[in-house]
């Protein structure tokens, strides 16, 4: 750097800085301040405080011990079982793996016929579900749940049409599975009329009803005899799917690992471990967002 003697060259001075920085973040030795990926991962932590009442609550739904030594020797032996199981599968003389010239050939496994133990649990399964369309089915939950009644009117929110919830689920398979409203409309039903049903669109499904309504699904989600064996309701899984948007939006950002010269955006959802979804919420998928 030094282009005489006491004199710096400012630009090898400043690559030389800038290698630095580079390092000290792969090393974590430095952060950048609200950056997903370069930022401080203990930010978004837990304090001491929250920890400290939720850390029994969050081990005992995760099925944790309370000494982590026995929770770590448990993996160590996983581990070593694996490992001998892999070396058992290496063998020279095993039916599947031939070892040769430092090199593994797995040869193709045969497929194994179906146990009529489950070609009968198939049977009785495909029995107790019966063949209904999308919108009955959506009646039906409409039913057990009450869900529509979260579908107000944004004026007066105790007004009500008649047959509302027929209308209210005609729009709500429309949106999402974007078929629009001409497979839906039967202009000798009232409720399926399409002025109706734009109405309904209109005046009815809103953010905050959207919500209230998926709150009414969990909730009663929850309380099935099976969704209590599959989890506690404590445990959450957060993925996201990224989709191309080919209008212009403000959300839609481009990323060419995924997108390549198009424009996208990150759906971003959260599943409990009652399997059931409490959370969707979209951002623009950026070259750093990551799901």
């Amino acid at each position: 750097m030094l282009s005489e003697p006491g004199t710096v060259s400012r630009r090898a001075y400043t690559f030389c800085a800038l290698q630095a920085l580079r390092d000290a973040l792969h090393r974590r030795d430095v952060f950048v301040s609200r950056s997903d990926r370069w930022g401080d991962p203990r930010s978004v932590l837990l304090p001491e405080r929250t920890w400290g009442i939720s850390r029994e609550q969050t081990r005992t739904s995760l099925k944790l011990p309370t000494d982590p030594k026995e929770f770590v020797a448990s993996l160590g032996t996983e581990l070593d079982a694996a490992y001998q199981r892999t070396l058992d599968g290496l063998h020279r003389d095993h039916p599947i793996f031939e070892v040769a010239e430092c090199r593994i050939d797995l040869e193709k496994l045969d497929a194994l016929d179906e146990p009529s133990s489950l070609r009968a649990l198939r049977a009785r399964i495909d029995a107790m579900l019966p063949d209904v369309d999308l919108p009955e089915l959506l009646l039906e939950i409409a039913t057990r749940t009450r869900f529509t009644t979260a579908f107000t009117y944004e004026r007066a929110p105790s007004a009500r049409l008649s047959d509302l919830e027929v209308s209210i689920i005609a729009v709500l398979i429309a949106q999402p599975c974007n078929v629009g409203y001409k497979p839906l409309i039967d202009e000798k039903i009232p409720a399926l009329r399409l002025e109706r049903l734009k109405y309904v669109d209109r005046h009815h499904i809103r953010p905050e009803t959207l919500i209230a309504a998926n709150a009414m699904i969990v909730d009663y989600h929850a309380k099935l005899s099976l969704a209590i064996e599959w989890g506690g309701g404590e445990v959450a899984n957060i993925d996201g799917l990224r989709f191309v948007v080919p209008s212009e939006t403000i959300h839609a950002r481009r990323n060419p690992r995924y997108f390549h010269r198009r424009r996208g955006i990150t759906a971003i959802g959260t599943t409990t471990d009652h399997y059931v979804g409490i959370c969707w919420t979209r951002r623009p998928a950026s070259a750093r967002s990551r799901s």
